[in-house]
């Protein structure tokens, strides 16, 4: 996690959906990546944001680092459509 800073964009591949957001196997580093439903960008700002409109599993998209959990190992990450 310390290769990462706050703020820097990285890739990484969706690998588990939840209802409170999705999980993400983050390229460079060991650590999994958890988007949130507020840490979610749609274009439509008044759409309600549910699972079925997560990126698939398997698929690659683009996050923000928005911080770190030490405790679990996690990185918060950012998300836009």
């Amino acid at each position: 996690m310390k290769k990462l800073k706050i703020g820097s964009k990285v890739v990484g591949v969706i690998v588990r959906h939840e209802i409170f957001g999705f999980f993400v196997e983050v390229d460079q580093s060991p650590s999994i990546g958890l988007v949130e439903l507020p840490h979610m960008i749609f274009k439509d700002r008044d759409k309600r944001i549910i699972p079925s409109d997560y990126p698939s599993i398997g698929s690659k998209a683009l996050f923000e680092v928005l911080g770190f959990r030490e405790i679990t190992n996690e990185i918060w990450l950012k998300w836009e459509e």
